[in-house]
């Protein structure tokens, strides 16, 4: 039981990486063309407030 449980697990989340695969690509080409600032970016996926722009 516990070797067919691991084995689904294993399976799901090869799944669930497969599902990301596009959107991290996505994300590291728009990174390549941004003009914000890593600092920026970092800011913005941590949730904090940033100054927008006028």
């Amino acid at each position: 039981m516990k070797k067919k449980y691991d084995a689904s697990v294993e399976k799901l989340a090869k799944l669930v990486d497969k599902k990301k695969e596009p959107e991290s690509k996505e994300i590291l080409e728009l990174l390549k063309t941004t003009t914000r600032s890593f600092d920026e970016i970092k800011a913005f996926l941590k949730g904090e407030n940033t100054e927008e722009d006028g």
